[in-house]
């Protein structure tokens, strides 16, 4: 799947322990880094910048469509039916779907 789950009570300490990580392996600024790739071509890289609407950005969602430069992004609350959720990502962009039981 692409995507994770994670307990309500616990998605707070899961997004800022990703942030940091993500942090530690990038920088500050990803778009700065020449370890973070960038999308192959303009179409991934439209049809990837359209999937992060499909839910709540918590962590990244920046964008520069002239290097097709995607940070890494973070979304909650996708629909279930979204194409975020129906589609394969191949791409910076991980959904979190909260569970209480």
């Amino acid at each position: 799947p692409d995507y994770a789950y994670c307990h309500k009570k616990q998605i707070s300490t899961l997004i800022d322990r990703m942030k940091h990580h993500i942090s530690d392996m990038y920088g500050e600024d990803p778009e700065q880094s020449d370890c973070f790739a960038r999308i192959i071509n303009k179409i991934h890289y439209n049809r990837l910048k359209a999937l992060i609407s499909d839910g709540t950005v918590v962590v990244g969602g920046t964008t520069n469509d002239e290097t097709c430069y995607i940070s890494p992004t973070i979304v909650t609350e996708p629909a279930l039916d979204s194409k975020l959720m129906t589609d394969e990502i191949f791409g910076p962009i991980l959904p979190i779907l909260e569970y209480e039981d």
